[in-house]
């Protein structure tokens, strides 16, 4: 979701949940040394993971850089993508308390903080900067990743908001664009984005998922 080079909290969170998933498969198929070689990899990421946590915020950050004197660089930008990765991998507990403290920051920060509501990627993005007064344009796939965030900690009211919130800035024909301005909820950059209905139809499913559990 960004365009810096370092290693991203997302992307770590994604290859822990990736080398598990691999060793199910090697177990599947008869090769317990490759299963167990890759779940002690990601027990090893898992163990490093709180490198990902900005101490002085108690957030998570946006990911760090390995200098060549073998410092390392953190990046602490708040971005909704690292708070996704690592709930929807299992990097962490949602329950944790520097998961909590970075919800409480984007909801503060990012989320719902100009006239169109939504939430833009992180902070300070500049990626089709309409108004140097926010913090960047809204983009549909981070406000339903927040929708999804809600669901899963059983929030639904909130992620309702946010499915009708994605509804109402559709354009009349049910297209949704990559982000809306952030003053009057005008479409901008690729309309129609497969990414942006991709994510509206897996909230849409985990709604309807935590429905039939009622």
């Amino acid at each position: 979701m960004g365009e810096k080079f370092l290693t991203n909290t997302y992307t770590v969170a994604i290859t822990y949940q990736a080398l598990l998933v691999a060793a199910d498969f090697a177990e599947l198929f008869e090769h317990p040394d490759d299963a167990l070689h890759w779940r002690e990899t990601a027990a090893e990421i898992l163990e490093a993971s709180s490198r990902l946590i900005d101490s002085e915020r108690n957030v998570l950050s946006k990911g760090y850089l390995l200098q060549e004197d073998g410092s390392f660089t953190t990046d602490t930008t708040l971005d909704i993508s690292s708070l996704y990765g690592v709930i929807m991998f299992g990097l962490h507990s949602s329950a944790s308390s520097s998961i909590q403290s970075t919800v409480l920051q984007i909801e503060s920060v990012l989320l719902d903080q100009s006239p169109s509501g939504g939430s833009p990627r992180y902070e300070h993005d500049h990626y089709f900067e309409s108004s140097p007064s926010f913090q960047g344009n809204p983009w549909f796939v981070t406000t339903l990743w927040m929708a999804q965030y809600y669901l899963r900690t059983g929030n639904r009211d909130k992620a309702i908001g946010y499915i009708d919130w994605t509804l109402k800035h559709a354009l009349p024909s049910g297209v949704l664009s990559e982000q809306i301005n952030p003053e009057n909820g005008e479409p901008i950059s690729v309309t129609p984005l497969v990414w942006s209905h991709a994510e509206l139809i897996n909230t849409v499913l985990d709604l309807s998922a935590t429905k039939s559990k009622d």
